[in-house]
């Protein structure tokens, strides 16, 4: 599988740009953060890797950085988690397509995690 590695490779790459590749027009850069934020989670890049993943057109890429979104909210602890942060989540949702169940699954599991750190949503 070439996310299986991406995951392995990208820990590797000493001079990638992770801010760039985020907001990359090519999927393939954006699906290389998001495998590369998964592997090794980053908690100062999470609102531009919620953004990233609430404008992904990509279903796959957005999967990916859904997971790579949870990989750094376990590296950092949900109080560490922004509500604007939350907010922008929760907008992410409204926005998938309900025949998207993997993505909608991934996201409420996200938000569950998170609810209890903001106090409700």
């Amino acid at each position: 599988m070439i996310l299986a590695a991406l995951v392995r490779l990208t820990p590797q790459l000493e001079e990638f740009d992770i801010a760039a590749a985020l907001v990359s027009a090519d999927g393939g850069t954006r699906l290389t953060a998001y495998a590369r934020l998964y592997a090794c989670p980053e908690g100062e890049f999470l609102p531009a890797l919620v953004e990233a993943a609430a404008e992904e057109v990509l279903p796959f890429a957005q999967f990916w950085a859904l997971h790579a979104i949870a990989a750094v909210i376990d590296a950092v602890g949900p109080d560490s988690v922004q509500l604007a942060t939350v907010r922008r989540l929760c907008a992410c949702l409204a926005r998938i397509p309900q025949t998207a169940v993997d993505r909608i699954q991934s996201l409420r599991a996200i938000l569950g995690r998170l609810e209890d750190a903001v106090g409700g949503l």
